[in-house]
């Protein structure tokens, strides 16, 4: 089957998936690892796989600016959505180290809907009803999921990171839809978003120890960070963000709680009651709910 036949939601399900196992994999690095490196190795693998897949893959089609922005406006909207994913990735990691891997990944993609939802609204997209009454019963099946946490001190602090997590998300969600809208390649804008994020956060960390990386303790879990949750599902999001809009894709994205908090009861040994087993079929149904969307709440 080709990808083109596949339903948008269905590729942005797929990506959410690997991207949950993001916070998982951060837990078996070396516990003096910092957010920034993570974030950093995570795009600098990222980046140069995606680069090299639109180098390959997408060579013989070639991108020109569309006339409704210009190439210094397409040059912003990519400049602005690569910042806004570096703030995801050191947002993210931070708030996952300081309130836990389930916790942290609700907060920062939990939320990002709801910014989402409203910075969606420059595109003139609408909120629909179906969206409202989806997104409310899959946060609603998130927070009886998480239930078994909610007994431990909360880290305001890593709240807020997380919600800077989720705020930088729902950036690059809505930027990356309206270069999508006005004709860019989605291959194209994760390739570039990535490797301007990855020379950024570089940068930032010239002369920081990353020998870390290549010991038999790290080297799997920052392959896995570096190839499945990060190249892959990014593919597979904007491929996925091409059919439907910001707004659903952000719901829909909130399978990557779901799938952290599952391995987190499975590879971390985090319990799961009874609320939290209502909380996966609640978040199934919301899934589902917003699946059936009709096409027309698609703007493209």
């Amino acid at each position: 089957m080709r990808v083109n036949a596949i339903p948008g939601w269905v590729l942005v399900l797929l990506g959410a998936s690997l991207w949950g196992t993001s916070g998982t994999s951060q837990a078996f690095l070396p516990a003096a690892v910092e957010p920034e490196q993570t974030a950093t190795v995570r795009l600098v693998i990222g980046g140069a796989l995606l680069g090299l897949f639109v180098l390959t893959v997408g060579q013989r089609q070639h991108v020109h600016a569309p006339r409704s922005l210009g190439r210094m406006m397409v040059g912003v909207l990519i400049a602005m959505s690569a910042l806004a994913i570096v703030g995801f990735q050191v947002f993210f990691f931070s708030g996952v180290r300081a309130t836990g891997v389930a916790v942290g990944t609700l907060v920062a993609i939990g939320s990002g809907p709801i910014f989402t939802g409203v910075l969606g609204l420059f595109l003139r997209e609408r909120i629909t009803a179906r969206w409202l009454t989806a997104t409310g019963m899959v946060l609603t099946g998130l927070v009886l999921l998480l239930a078994p946490w909610s007994g431990d001190p909360v880290d305001w602090g890593g709240v807020g990171l997380a919600l800077g997590a989720g705020l930088s998300f729902a950036t690059y969600t809505v930027l990356a839809r309206r270069l999508l809208v006005a004709g860019v390649r989605g291959e194209t804008i994760v390739a570039s978003l990535f490797v301007i994020a990855a020379l950024v956060l570089v940068a930032t960390q010239l002369g920081a120890d990353y020998s870390w990386v290549f010991t038999s303790e790290a080297i799997y879990a920052v392959l896995w960070l570096g190839v499945a949750a990060t190249a892959i599902p990014y593919i597979l999001w904007i491929k996925g963000l091409e059919r439907v809009t910001a707004a659903s894709a952000a719901t829909v994205t909130l399978a990557e709680p779901l799938v952290a908090a599952l391995l987190a009861v499975t590879l971390l040994g985090e319990p799961l009651t009874a609320v939290g087993v209502l909380g996966v079929a609640t978040v199934i149904f919301g899934m589902v709910w917003i699946a059936r969307a009709p096409r027309a709440d698609s703007s493209k």
